[in-house]
């Protein structure tokens, strides 16, 4: 998805602000998503409501 952070990243505290858009641009659907954060410790799944 557009916006989002893939890959390697520095330890720390982050944060991501997601455009609500698809890879291509368009704008998505108000409904739940799925995002995954992978660490040394831990693979947390966690679900995202977007509303328009």
């Amino acid at each position: 998805m557009s916006g989002m952070v893939m890959g390697p990243q520095q330890a720390g505290y982050h944060r991501l602000r997601w455009n609500g858009r698809d890879d291509a641009g368009r704008p998505v659907v108000s409904r739940a998503y799925l995002y995954k954060l992978v660490t040394e410790e831990a693979v947390l799944t966690r679900k995202l409501t977007l509303l328009r």
